[in-house]
């Protein structure tokens, strides 16, 4: 099973292939799909790390 990531990035490459004949309305919003679904994966990759990891990185400090 593929993850959401992965299709999303599947969706990616095949619009990007046929930007050149969309619409242009129908561009933008794909940009803007895109540019929202990047900033959701951002915040997950930026989430806080565990208390554990971050007392170990307090500790090298």
């Amino acid at each position: 099973m593929t993850t959401g990531r992965e299709r999303f990035v599947a969706q990616i490459e095949k619009a990007a292939e046929r930007t050149d004949i969309m619409p242009q309305d129908e561009v933008k919003r794909f940009i803007r799909r895109a540019c929202v679904h990047l900033r959701i994966l951002h915040n997950e990759l930026a989430a806080p790390l565990p208390p554990q990891t971050d007392r170990k990185r307090a500790d090298r400090a």
